[in-house]
Formats: structure tokens, sequence, C-alpha cells
């Protein structure tokens, strides 16, 4: 993903109601991973919400980092699970 690619999603989650916003990125030495995480940024930022420190999970750019930062924010926040399934469901059927 990129900064456009990041503020896309951000926007579409803002866009369905979603104000907690969880944030998995890859390795922060990368810059797409910079580039995305700006612009998810850039969306918390324009609809006034702020970026929130223990939303943000930095992994690796791997299936496996992707599972492991979701495990993450489950166990911490466990109403995030809710938010994660209804997304995916809404997915799915578009």
């Amino acid at each position: 993903m990129n900064l456009h690619g990041g503020y896309l999603a951000t926007q579409l989650m803002i866009e369905n109601g979603h104000k907690q916003i969880a944030y998995i990125s890859g390795p922060q030495l990368k810059h797409d991973a910079q580039a995305s995480l700006l612009g998810h940024k850039r969306a918390l930022k324009e609809h006034n919400i702020p970026f929130e420190e223990e939303l943000y999970y930095e992994g690796e750019f791997t299936e496996t980092g992707g599972i492991n930062g979701l495990k993450c924010f489950i166990a911490q926040k466990p109403h995030l699970q809710h938010s994660f399934v209804q997304m995916m469901k809404w997915r799915l059927v578009q």
C-alpha cells in the first residue's frame, strides 16, 4: 500500500461509521509502509479523529505479520473484533 491506499482504506472505515481504527503496518524502514501510514493519518486528521498509538501495530509485509497484529489488537481491545468481523462481512457482500 502507498499513501493513497492507506488513505482510501481508512476513509472507507470512517465512511462506515468507525472512529477507532486499528492499523497494521509493515516495517517503517520501508518507504511503502511509511507512505501508507501517512495516508492513514491524513484520513484520520481530515475527520478530526486522533491517531491512537495503541491502535498501531508494526509488523512485517507477510501474512503472519498481519495475523499477529490482528491477534494483538483483539487481545488488547476485544471490541475491535466485532468491528473487524462486521467490516469483513460488508466487504464480502460488495
